[in-house]
């Protein structure tokens, strides 16, 4: 059995919890599969240290 999951969180949401300014391409989806891609955040650690 793959771990599928779903992405169901308002983009503008996700633009305030994660502090970002651009979310592309993020439509709702009940049953994201481990080989289709997704949106990812991360954590720039260089800027960070400025």
């Amino acid at each position: 059995m793959c771990g599928r999951y779903s992405i169901t969180t308002d983009p503008d949401a996700l633009r305030l919890i994660f502090g970002v300014r651009v979310v592309r391409n993020l439509i709702p989806r009940w049953n994201v599969a481990p080989t289709q891609e997704v949106p990812v955040v991360r954590e720039d650690r260089a800027a960070r240290a400025n």
